[in-house]
């Protein structure tokens, strides 16, 4: 993929193809994952790593631990960028219906879904703690996914996050 979005020759006989990306050098590729191994591809191939999700911190924190050694190990310079994710659903009006979304959603997961169900921030305290808390171990973009299809999320989280 750098090579296309670098413009040059896909193979012998193939030349260039597709329209030039709009960020030179193609887009940014944030590798996610919760092992080590996953985790340690940042290095070689990636601009930064994407937790997505979950609000364990010190997981996190570990991961980003283990993307930082690959990069340097790659002896790339600077570090990677740090993105994390993850869901809310503020409002006693709210919480049954994402505990409901979340299931369906995660319903793969099989044993594991209970965990997913109910890994939201649900209120605004924990959303201010959860932003703190991945503040103080170096995310550089935190987004904050809304567990429920209800616009006022936007303006609950707005509320929470400006106290």
């Amino acid at each position: 993929m750098r090579r296309i979005w670098a413009g040059q020759p896909v193979g012998d006989g193939v030349g260039p193809i597709g329209p030039s990306p709009a960020r030179a050098g193609g887009p940014e590729i944030l590798i996610g994952g919760y092992t080590p191994a996953a985790v340690a591809r940042v290095g070689r191939w990636g601009n930064g790593f994407i937790s997505g999700g979950r609000a364990n911190l010190e997981q996190v924190r570990g991961l980003y631990a283990i993307a930082e050694q690959s990069w340097k190990a790659a002896g790339r310079a600077g570090r990677p960028r740090f993105v994390a994710c993850v869901y809310y659903a503020l409002g006693d009006d709210v919480q049954a219906i994402a505990v409901q979304n979340q299931t369906q959603y995660y319903s793969f997961m099989g044993p594991n879904v209970e965990r997913m169900a109910h890994g939201f921030s649900n209120n605004g305290a924990a959303v201010v703690q959860i932003l703190k808390g991945f503040e103080d171990i170096g995310a550089d973009e935190l987004i904050f996914w809304p567990a429920v299809g209800n616009v006022n999320q936007i303006d609950r989280l707005l509320e929470a996050v400006a106290a």
